[in-house]
């Protein structure tokens, strides 16, 4: 096992960069993933780790080593593709046992690593089939086999998950995180898929556009997003963004959009003093929108007349997509016992302790947490 450091990390392509200054240290056992849009730059990183793409800039450091010219072979890690790349001429067996052998291991310790190994994830029955003859979740176990026999200082895992359906996605994902609780192995995971980000890393690093956004564990990046891009990608269903008006009169600040207003909370005002009389863009995310009816205690100048325009069902929840009288969409999530129908009009609240607030220009958050979670976090 080893920590992993990028130490203003770059990787270019003529002038345009894919990966531009990316610093961050994975400690030793550390699961992390790197989560972001197609084109954010984050399987090109996991390729300048695993020596697969040259770097343009920077250093790249796998314990104490700097890796950045050692050959893909001489970096003890073990990369797990999303195509499996397993050899269709090859047994399970001598897929599993293919880099031991390069590696000059012995016959009787291949044999020993290959058993143990299939035992564990539950393939030793199939050691002598070929991959034709597999599942897509045994191939992907048995990908996951020829890493693990190696016993490489790092895992590299390039979106392992996305050609399994969806049940199996969400097995496979589960036994990924009882392998490395048990192996304890230093792992870096790829993925576009920001549920398996939230719920698989022990930290996540957001990317876009090759630039690293946030780099936190799950519950800080969902609480406190440090820029709307962060706020809007992190979430499901995505928080739900105004642009509204800061307006103070008698020291009470409201938010002024065109068809509606909100308070400002005491707690938020001093973070915006001083945007008196900008436009902010406002957050809120969708379990935060509280139907009227449900709770009368909600201040009441929060309050919000919508109409229902879409109900989505989903057994432990409702996804209620919702239009203002200017024409703005909003989506909550309600309990399921609630009953909505779509063209009927609601009274919401959208209470002022649950806000974020970002800078409108720089997309930077105004306050990190909104003053209800801070409290209560």
């Amino acid at each position: 096992m080893a920590r992993v450091a990028f130490d203003h990390v770059w990787k270019r392509y003529g002038t345009n960069a894919v990966v531009s200054d990316l610093t961050l240290e994975v400690a030793d056992g550390e699961f992390v993933v790197l989560v972001g849009p197609s084109g954010s730059g984050k399987s090109t990183a996991l390729r300048m780790l695993a020596g697969l793409e040259e770097i343009s800039g920077g250093q790249i450091m796998i314990g104490d080593r700097v890796v950045n010219e050692l050959t893909p072979k001489d970096r003890d890690v073990a990369m797990v593709f999303q195509s499996y790349a397993l050899y269709p001429h090859m047994s399970v067996f001598d897929n599993m046992a293919y880099g031991l052998k390069l590696h000059h291991v012995g016959k009787e310790d291949i044999a020993r690593r290959v058993r143990e190994t299939a035992s564990f994830l539950g393939i030793g029955e199939l050691l002598d089939r070929k991959p034709r003859q597999l599942s897509g979740g045994q191939r992907q176990r048995v990908a996951l086999g020829r890493a693990i026999v190696r016993e490489p200082q790092v895992f590299l895992m390039d979106e392992p998950l996305s050609n399994l359906d969806a049940k199996l996605r969400v097995q496979t994902r589960a036994e990924i995180i009882k392998l490395h609780q048990r192996l304890g192995t230093t792992t870096i995971y790829v993925t576009h898929d920001q549920v398996e980000a939230m719920t698989m890393g022990d930290r996540i690093a957001v990317l876009n556009d090759g630039r690293l956004q946030q780099f936190d564990t799950p519950d800080r990046l969902y609480r406190s997003p440090v820029n709307l891009f962060v706020a809007g990608f992190i979430g499901s269903p995505a928080m739900n963004f105004f642009d509204m008006r800061v307006q103070y009169a008698d020291g009470q600040g409201r938010l002024v959009g065109e068809h509606f207003s909100l308070p400002v909370a005491d707690a938020d005002a001093g973070a915006l003093a001083g945007y008196h009389d900008a436009v902010v863009t406002v957050g809120i995310r969708p379990e935060d929108i509280v139907d009227r009816r449900l709770d009368g205690q909600l201040p009441a100048d929060a309050v919000i007349g919508v109409k229902v325009d879409v109900v989505e069902t989903l057994g432990p929840e409702q996804y209620v997509y919702l239009e203002t009288a200017a024409g703005d969409t909003m989506v909550a999530r309600i309990p399921p016992d609630v009953v909505l129908r779509a063209g009927t009009s609601v009274d919401v609240v959208l209470p002022p302790d649950r806000l974020y607030y970002f800078d409108r220009a720089t997309g930077q958050a105004i306050r990190t947490e909104p003053a209800g979670v801070a409290e209560t976090a």
